[in-house]
């Protein structure tokens, strides 16, 4: 039996890497990663545009080549071409075509359909579990509604289904705030919060790091390498988001809230002022004194 094939271990990590090298057409887009996420967490990855993101959730399911190293998840060996068992996958929503002439069932069902035998039919169990799942997520009723008819939160929620139809234990999404309104957002967070309080793991890429710095226990900062990690407080430093991003940026903090906003625009003498912003931006702020948690 090949390493591929060992039964996943309970006390074994969600996701291990170690020494990763990725990249597509000669060019390494990520080098000399290792990173482990214990089953449970809730993690972030941040990073500018080309950092590396996408790549590694593409690497956690299998659709990306590595140059070397170890790639673990759910205690089993990720094989090219084959997404792990007990993975879910969330993609950007910017990135799938919403005139293709799918229903919001027909989405959740193909999800089972990549673990198995492609066929041209879907059973009435399968059928049943599909739409049990969309009611659960508040989609119930909308079952063969078009896709495009979809407002972006019950897009994101449509591709949740998707992912828990795979009973997956790891969700992985690829920024899942951006692109919708601050209701959205919410709702997105209450979500993935109440995934997460049932035992899911969770690892998202984003490129909102208020979001990060408010919602999230642990964050992962990515640019080709790993330039920091841990908890947003020791995390979110200029010195370390200045590695990341290649930019300036500033930190401000209330006790153990924390905004993150471009430097340049910075007045130190007026902090209050872009807590003011933040609030208006939707950046998890809730007035000056509190910050209110989706769970």
């Amino acid at each position: 039996m090949s390493s591929g094939d060992v039964p996943s271990a309970v006390g074994s990590p969600a996701v291990d890497l170690d020494g990763v090298a990725v990249g597509y057409g000669g060019q390494t887009v990520l080098r000399e990663l290792s990173l482990t996420v214990p089953r449970g967490s809730f993690v972030g990855i941040v990073g500018p545009s080309g950092s590396g993101k996408t790549t590694l959730l593409r690497l956690l399911t299998g659709r990306a080549a590595r140059h070397q190293g170890r790639v673990e998840v759910l205690g089993r060996a990720v094989r090219p071409s084959n997404v792990p068992a007990g993975v879910g996958y969330v993609p950007q929503l910017e990135a799938v075509d919403w005139e293709f002439p799918l229903t919001v069932e027909q989405v959740v069902l193909l999800g089972e359909a990549a673990t198995s035998a492609p066929v041209p039919w879907f059973s009435r169990a399968e059928k049943q579990r599909a739409r049990a799942l969309l009611e659960r997520l508040g989609l119930g009723g909308l079952e063969r509604r078009r896709i495009r008819e979809l407002s972006g939160g019950q897009r994101q929620r449509m591709f949740l289904a998707r992912a828990l139809l795979r009973d997956a234990e790891l969700l992985l999404l690829d920024e899942p705030t951006s692109g919708v309104d601050l209701a959205t957002r919410r709702d997105v967070l209450e979500l993935l919060g109440q995934l997460h309080h049932e035992g899911l793991t969770v690892v998202l890429t984003t490129h909102d790091l208020n979001f990060v710095a408010a919602h999230l226990p642990r964050v992962v900062c990515l640019n080709q390498v790993i330039t920091a990690d841990g908890p947003p407080a020791e995390v979110l430093t200029p010195d370390a988001l200045r590695r990341t991003f290649g930019a300036p940026l500033q930190v401000l903090r209330d006790g153990a809230r924390i905004v993150v906003v471009d430097a340049e625009q910075v007045d130190l003498h007026d902090a209050a002022a872009h807590r003011r912003e933040a609030t208006y931006r939707g950046d998890g702020w809730q007035g000056d004194d509190e910050v209110e948690l989706p769970w």
